[in-house]
């Protein structure tokens, strides 16, 4: 983000642009370094600026005041007796300096001055030079203007009354003349002639009748007064005094050029929330048609300022120093922005409001929407913040209400005079711009307020010296303090995208065009290539369905899931394949299931359909047989020669050649019978693959015998035979 900064007046506020420009969703990673803390503000700091505050050019000296966030009378009290470096001032040894309050004690001694030519009113300009350097305690620290210096024979006495609070300016009224009454008794050492201070004809103080307003309000006030200390003993405690009165505090912030660690930035970036929700765009035909959707993206930034501890004080005008002090430069990109740092700063003062704006971009796309259908759109959020922490220049701007109060001091039948000098300050300019105008740029122009033209007291000889005092101190120092501050820019990008179809139509069922299965035991097969597809409430293709999100399960003909895997089991491989294995004959039924967090409607697209609501679904039966085992055959044998004996018969056969099987053969069988159907036979067994003879002996003599043979086989204990050999035929003797 780019931010420019400009100085505007409008509608009394001093106005610094922040020109930011942001890209839609386009956010740069940010770099910044966080160091401990960032520095702190100088001892002084140049202003120059358009108006209000400080027009032309100033200078805000550093008071150093810890009070801004714990204590607002105390933080102005400080900052009322600020010191800065003096220009023009007083060469007296040991002279103390004046504070910024006591600053205004100079522009007072002008306006007495014009003010006692114009109304021929009783002065004491020797006396009140002294007054104007503010040196009080000079002449070797005492405060006691004496006969060496002075003529008349009289020794004057100068009270410097430091800051005093009062709560409003009728309080002020009150209070002002009670410490001028003192300051009276002080001097006046003789019980004679001694005047009253509130009432009376021999009245020793007046009222200010610029000082009535009863409103609360916080108010500082200083006296410097001069009370004549010996000679005619009835006029002691008689004097003049000029009183400073200040209120309508506000505080103006600055806002510094950047120097490497004035400001240290802190970037985050939160993770994106997505959420989907059901667009306005819906068929709920049985026949697709043509729509439009809009996708769009949304871009608000908003800036919050916080001072810490503003929410007491009232709100000046904003003073900028630096001209590119870059706030939330983590975004760039086409969308401009443009930010009033003064109105930030005025939102965030005492609530913590933020500034913000919006800017939206859409793009219309078309669709083929199928039938029962509407459309589901995305939404992603995403929140980038960066603060900036610094420690914020705050400037101190008020009213002034300067007074004079005279006790005639050559006449001692005289009673108090009051008059307001000058006030300066209004609700759009500080008191201390206000009198810089007037010795400036507006010097030969008169002065209305005043009723002054102040180039005549730049070139009058009683004036000049305090005219040059106040052009170089008073109208150009302004006093500053630190207040802790945090600047924060949030970046909150919203796109909406398209993303899928949702059913207006509940799922009603699941179909399959497999067959039912056959397996013989020991055998597998691959369940996850059945197809499987849900069927909506009008019979149509359920938009969404996808059989991923659903699985096979094994039930018994009553229906209920059958996990005991006597019958058959299902596995499944790492790469999420699910096989079917077949154990023992019987049968079962393979049934499809759904995921009850899948499957919902348009209409109430968080109310997901269950197994249980499903009219009904995919169901294969599976009939597991058992697997026959093969048989051996052993490699038949032939009959050779059949020769009769008496009553006997030998026999040859021939030798198993097999390789295989010879080392397995146990043997020959030979069955023999007088009846050709065997009816009644005798068997014989030869044990041995390499026998190949054998007699018959305890036959009947003169009978025909039916002769065949065949092999034995035996493997793992159990035996096998071979097909009978071709029968022979021979009649013994």
């Amino acid at each position: 983000m780019k931010k420019m900064m400009k100085v505007l007046w409008n509608k009394g506020f001093l106005s610094f642009v922040l020109a930011v420009s942001f890209l839609a969703g386009a956010i740069v990673p940010g770099g910044y370094v966080r160091a401990a803390a960032p520095a702190a503000i100088p001892a002084t700091l140049s202003l120059k600026e358009a108006t209000g505050v400080c027009s032309g050019s100033a200078t805000a000296f550093n008071v150093n005041s810890t009070s801004f966030e714990s204590s607002k009378l105390k933080f102005y009290r400080e900052m009322l007796d600020g010191v800065h470096e003096k220009n023009n001032a007083s060469t007296k040894q040991n002279a103390p300096k004046a504070t910024a309050a006591e600053d205004w004690f100079s522009v007072a001694y002008m306006l007495h001055q014009k003010r006692r030519k114009q109304s021929s009113t009783s002065n004491y300009n020797s006396r009140m030079e002294a007054m104007r350097y503010v040196t009080i305690a000079e002449y070797n620290n005492t405060n006691k203007i004496s006969n060496n210096e002075y003529k008349n024979g009289y020794n004057w006495y100068i009270h410097r009354s430091g800051l005093n609070y009062s709560s409003s300016l009728s309080g002020a009224n009150t209070d002002i003349r009670k410490k001028l009454y003192d300051y009276y008794l002080a001097q006046h050492t003789s019980s004679s002639n001694k005047k009253g201070w509130n009432s009376g004809s021999q009245s020793a103080t007046n009222s200010f009748s610029a000082l009535t307003d009863t409103t609360n309000r916080d108010v500082f006030w200083s006296v410097l007064s001069l009370n004549r200390t010996d000679g005619d003993k009835r006029r002691n405690g008689h004097g003049s005094a000029l009183i400073a009165v200040f209120y309508d505090f506000k505080i103006s912030p600055v806002l510094q050029e950047d120097k490497g660690t004035t400001y240290i930035r802190q970037r985050n970036d939160g993770s994106d929330r997505k959420d989907s929700f059901v667009s306005s765009i819906t068929n709920n035909s049985p026949q697709n048609v043509n729509a439009e959707y809009t996708g769009s993206t949304e871009n608000t930034v908003s800036h919050t300022s916080n001072i810490n501890g503003s929410s007491s004080y009232t709100m000046g005008h904003s003073v900028t120093v630096g001209t590119n002090v870059n706030f939330g430069a983590f975004a760039s990109g086409s969308i401009d922005y443009t930010f009033d740092y003064s109105n930030t700063v005025e939102k965030g003062w005492s609530k913590e409001e933020s500034v913000s704006k919006t800017e939206r971009k859409e793009d219309k796309s078309s669709i083929s929407l199928p039938a029962y259908s509407a459309i589901m759109m995305k939404r992603t959020t995403s929140d980038s913040e960066e603060v900036t922490t610094y420690n914020c220049p705050v400037l101190l701007t008020y009213k002034v209400m300067l007074l004079e109060h005279i006790l005639n001091a050559s006449n001692d039948e005289a009673d108090a005079d009051t008059a307001t000098l000058g006030v300066f300050g209004s609700d759009s300019i500080s008191a201390r711009e206000d009198l810089k105008v007037y010795l400036t740029d507006n010097i030969n122009i008169k002065d209305t307020n005043r009723n002054i033209t102040w180039s005549e007291l730049q070139s009058n000889s009683d004036t000049k010296n305090a005219f040059q005092y106040a052009k170089s101190n008073t109208a150009l120092y302004i006093p500053m303090s630190s207040a802790g501050a945090t600047y924060s820019v949030n970046l909150k990008t919203i796109n909406v995208t398209y993303d899928g179809l949702i059913s207006t139509q509940p799922l009603s069922k699941i179909e399959t065009t497999a067959s039912d299965l056959n397996l013989l035991t020991g055998n597998s097969l691959t369940i996850s290539n059945i197809r499987v597809k849900g069927i909506n409430k009008a019979g149509t293709d359920y938009i969404g369905f996808n059989q991923d999100r659903g699985h096979w399960i094994i039930t018994s003909a009553d229906g209920k899931e059958d996990v005991s895997g006597n019958i058959a089991s299902l596995s499944q491989s790492r790469s999420g394949k699910v096989t079917l294995n077949a154990h023992n004959p019987g049968t079962v039924y393979l049934e499809y299931v759904i995921d009850e967090n899948c499957y919902a409607t348009a209409s109430a697209p968080m109310a997901y359909m269950t197994n249980r609501q499903l009219a009904s679904t995919a169901i294969l039966k599976v009939t597991i047989a058992a697997k026959k085992t093969a048989v051996p055959t052993p490699e038949a044998t032939k009959l050779g020669s059949v020769k009769a004996a008496k009553r006997s018969i030998a026999l040859t056969w021939k030798k198993i050649t097999s390789k295989v099987q010879k080392k397995r053969i146990k043997g020959y069988q030979i069955q023999y019978s007088t009846k050709r159907s065997f009816k009644k036979a005798k068997t014989k067994n030869v044990n041995g693959y390499k026998k190949t003879r054998v007699t018959l002996k305890k036959l009947k003599a003169k009978k025909k015998y039916y002769i065949r043979v065949r092999t034995i086989l035996k493997i793992n204990g159990k035996t096998y035979y071979s097909k009978w050999s071709k029968i022979k035929s021979v009649k013994t003797k």
